[in-house]
């Protein structure tokens, strides 16, 4: 699964790290990290996720265990549904 580093600091404002503690971060916590590449100014992180960690098959779950990990606040999605 690839990730963008700027997506993950939307969910994560105060995300700080550099992209190369951040890849070995992401390793220490479970989610490998295969490559990292620069594709237009973007960070993109390609990450194999386990078959045990189907929460983990978005941002949203991907930036939860990195809040835990960093004790940082994750910021919650906005959405935005038809009043009824």
């Amino acid at each position: 699964m690839k990730i963008i580093y700027s997506e993950l600091q939307k969910l994560i404002p105060a995300l700080t790290a550099d992209k190369l503690r951040l890849r070995d971060d992401l390793t220490l916590i479970g989610h490998f990290v295969s490559s990292v590449e620069q594709i237009e100014n973007e960070t993109v992180f390609d990450l194999e996720i386990r078959q045990n960690r189907g929460d983990c098959l978005g941002y949203y779950g991907i930036a939860r265990d990195l809040s835990v990990f960093y004790r940082i606040p994750l910021c919650l999605p906005q959405s935005s549904l038809p009043a009824i």
